[in-house]
């Protein structure tokens, strides 16, 4: 087992996701390593050094990489600091209340929307209910999972919407003379193997 994450984690970090198994083994990267913490445990107990080294690299990867996350990182922006509020939002293929949505989002009153699933039909109420509070808008609607779109309540100075697996979109955002870039992705869940 240490032999494996230790290789796992030695190819994670020299060619990264071009293999789609390193992608893959990814999503449970973190398990892998932390297990290899519990395990170090009884080999330091009984002593046995070679588990003891094929369990360091994953153990030493998981502690860097994990290890910070568990320190207060708390920052106090400066008064004159701008703030800004984004939601996402994946409406799911064919919602059946989208005017509940529109709702929802008009109730949440975030200055940015993402939004992912965002079909034609969708995409005309959201421009009739939402066209007041949401100015400004880069929707690519497609009937399947592919769609997505952004609204804002900040001038869209760029948009550029691409689909690899589903639909992926950038937006460039002018926040009171600051360019800001937002990315409403729409990752993949499970493997995907092409034809």
């Amino acid at each position: 087992y240490g032999f494996f994450v230790t290789l796992y984690t030695v190819l994670k970090v020299t060619i990264g996701e071009r293999f789609m198994i390193i992608g893959l083994l990814n999503n449970g990267g973190h398990l892998l390593w932390a297990s290899t913490i519990i395990l170090m445990i009884p080999s330091i107990i009984f002593r046995r050094f070679r588990v003891m080294t094929m369990m360091l690299i994953p153990t030493l990867a998981f502690t860097i990489n994990y290890l910070p996350m568990y320190f207060s990182r708390t920052a106090t922006p400066p008064p004159n600091a701008q703030s800004l509020k984004v939601m996402t939002y994946n409406i799911n293929l064919a919602p059946s209340s989208p005017h509940q949505i529109a709702e929802d989002i008009k109730r949440v009153d975030a200055d940015i929307v993402a939004i992912q699933e965002l079909t034609h039909f969708v995409a005309e109420i959201f421009e009739q209910e939402l066209a007041g509070q949401y100015p400004y808008r880069a929707f690519h609607p497609v009937n399947s999972f592919h769609g997505q779109g952004v609204m804002s309540k900040y001038p869209i100075i760029s948009d550029e919407y691409w689909h690899i697996y589903l639909g992926h979109q950038r937006v460039g955002i002018d926040m009171n003379g600051m360019e800001v870039t937002l990315y409403s992705v729409h990752p993949v869940h499970h493997l995907v193997r092409s034809r």
